[in-house]
């Protein structure tokens, strides 16, 4: 794997007793014979040429000036073992071979011949700079910007330093990532039909795999660079995983053919199917953008459950995730963001051809927004995020939390479920599902100006959820209602408790509400009443005898069996009276349908006083 680094210091200045001019000698072979063991630095001043395969020791320092040059011929080698002093000029020539064993550190394209212009074809002098310093474990200085035709093999093998570029077409790539200072962008390519011996540098010379082409990011080092991996259209069938923060501060972005938001992606990354696999794995702390790239058909053979799933795109370990337009089809669950990562999602069809069980996951801490960026325009499912079919659009656990906004949730049997978590669903459509807001286990949701249209039900609060936008009026199970001090001697009902429960607020079996009373009678010249009204049903008409001065009234209802099934329990208690209790008493109130809750009081002569002390409404959701 390359790296990138500082340059080694030059070798001081030689010592000029020791300096041996190399046109001394008949030949270059010669002047390293003679000087043998002798330490010594050979001068070479113009063109030598090597005729002959020779090895420089390490006791012999070359040291080009001014024009000197090795012109090595063809099928011959200089293997040199010992340090060099050269500015960054061509110092070799020929077709023959450089080698060593990497006394001298630092490796100057220049030395092959490159111009660094950007202008000047240096693909030759780059790939013999990169060869050779890779053969030997040595470091490439890059200084200029050196234009590039072809591939370059071990180009991110081979060590880096400087802050010079390669060009690609007109395309810059910049190999020392930590030399730069200002932000730079670095672009990478992969193709289905490409090759992962390609260097990746354009779309003529792309990777062949997502993983490969990650790789690449991981060998040049930390450093001020945006990377960018352009995928090519076409179907992806490898599986990527990181596991490792990229080495920058940017966002790594993977990017497919533009197309426009609501617009099907040309890059396919596809599962064979029925095997259990993750797509594309982000981990611990990645910082990663994905736009316009479908992920297809990762679902598990047999009956899935929570720990034996597919999935498309996974962040987990508090990576961010940035998705546009990003498009999952026939998933177990297509984006799972897990244990504090978050994400903010921009458009994108999840389910579009084939429905997922779950199109986005959210748990352990996970936090995101779904719509990002969004507006009213993109709630039709056109433009925003849109859920078609499945079991579910959205699910928070475990302390995660959501925004749900301009969203399009057309027929899952949950567009939004919550198990200790918390949603803000604001300007979102809800078409057809059979629950479109589930919310168990203490979770708390936010409706801001959705729209539920054929929706079995709305929303459903469970096991301490609750609503945030209604939690002044104690909207949530096992939340009190209390009205404080009432008194009326009239003769007519005069109204104690007007309370409107929401349609679909209790039509699931189960829910309902107690109310209880506490009253007490000033005067027993005649009888008191007490009633309550549920819609166009008396749930209870209570007489209070002349002569009871303190009583408790308690009216519990449940939904018994569909939206219209109801049962009422009431209770009434005196003193020194028995307790009176009817039970299961059957009434039919169309639940889905907004209704109003009434108890009002009288008596039945003037001089007499009903006083309440206070009535408890307490619901069941």
């Amino acid at each position: 794997m390359a790296y990138s680094c500082e340059v080694p210091a030059i070798p001081t200045f030689p010592d000029p007793w020791s300096v041996v001019n190399v046109n001394t000698y008949a030949t270059f072979e010669a002047a390293i014979a003679a000087l043998g063991s002798t330490t010594a630095t050979l001068l070479i001043p113009d063109v030598t040429p090597v005729s002959a395969s020779v090895t420089v020791p390490a006791n012999i320092t070359l040291w080009f000036l001014g024009s000197g040059q090795l012109e090595v011929a063809s099928a011959q080698t200089v293997t040199i073992n010992g340090p060099l002093i050269a500015a960054p000029i061509q110092i070799f020539a020929g077709s023959g071979t450089v080698a060593g064993d990497g006394k001298f550190f630092t490796f100057f394209p220049q030395w092959w011949g490159a111009t660094g212009d950007g202008v000047t074809d240096d693909t030759t002098a780059v790939q013999t700079c990169v060869t050779a310093a890779n053969a030997v474990g040595g470091i490439v200085r890059w200084n200029g910007t050196f234009l590039t035709t072809s591939s370059i093999s071990n180009l991110h093998v081979v060590a880096h330093a400087g802050p010079g570029a390669l060009k690609r077409g007109s395309t810059l790539f910049y190999p020392a990532a930590p030399a730069q200072v200002a932000t730079v962008t670095n672009n990478l390519y992969v193709s289905p039909t490409g090759n992962d011996a390609n260097d990746g540098l354009s779309s003529s010379e792309p990777r062949l795999t997502i993983q490969s082409v990650g790789n690449l990011v991981y060998a040049h080092g930390y450093g001020n660079v945006t990377w960018v991996i352009h995928l090519a259209a076409g179907t992806y069938t490898d599986i990527a995983s990181f596991a490792v923060p990229f080495p920058t501060p940017e966002r790594v972005q993977f990017l497919g053919p533009a197309v426009s938001i609501g617009t099907a992606p040309t890059a396919v990354v596809q599962s064979a199917g029925g095997v259990l696999e993750t797509g594309w794995y982000f981990q611990n702390y990645m910082r990663v953008q994905v736009q316009d790239i479908q992920f297809k058909n990762f679902y598990k053979t047999g009956s899935p459950n929570a720990n034996n799933l597919s999935i498309g795109l996974v962040a987990d370990g508090r990576c961010e995730l940035y998705t546009v337009n990003v498009w999952t089809d026939g998933c177990d669950q297509g984006i799972y963001v897990t244990n504090g990562s978050q994400i903010r999602l921009k458009g994108g069809r999840h389910g579009f051809t084939t429905a997922n069980g779950c199109s986005i996951q959210f748990i352990r801490h996970g936090q995101g927004t779904v719509g990002y960026g969004g507006t009213a325009a993109d709630v039709t499912g056109a433009t925003g995020p849109a859920f078609i079919g499945g079991t579910y659009g959205v699910i928070a656990q475990e302390f995660s939390m959501v925004h749900t906004d301009y969203c399009y949730f057309s027929a899952p049997t949950t567009g939004v479920l919550l198990t200790t978590s918390r949603v803000n669903s604001d300007t979102s459509t809800y078409v057809s599902c059979t629950q479109a807001i589930e919310a168990r286990l203490n979770s708390m949701v936010t409706n801001a100006s959705n729209t539920f249209t054929t929706c079995t039900t709305d929303i459903i609060y469970k096991s301490g959820s609750r609503s945030v936008d209604l939690e002044s009026t104690a909207f949530g199970p096992s939340v009190k209602e209390i009205t404080v001090g009432a008194t009326t001697s009239s003769l007519t009902p005069v109204t104690l408790l007007t309370r409107s429960i929401g349609a679909k607020e209790l039509q699931l079996r189960g829910t309902g509400f107690v109310l209880r009373i506490y009253g007490e009678v000033v005067g027993t010249n005649d009888t008191k009443n007490i009633t309550v009204t549920l819609g166009s049903t008396t749930l209870l008409n209570q007489t209070i005898a002349a002569s009871t001065p303190d009583y408790y009234i308690e009216v519990a209802l449940h939904q018994f069996t569909a939206a219209s099934s109801q049962k009422i329990q009431t209770k009434y208690l005196g003193d020194n009276l028995s307790p009176r209790i009817t039970t299961n008493i059957g009434i039919a109130e169309d639940m889905t349908a907004a209704k109003t809750l009434t108890v009002t009081h009288n008596v039945a002569n003037a001089s007499d006083t009903s006083r309440i002390g206070w009535i408890e409404l307490e619901f069941c959701h």
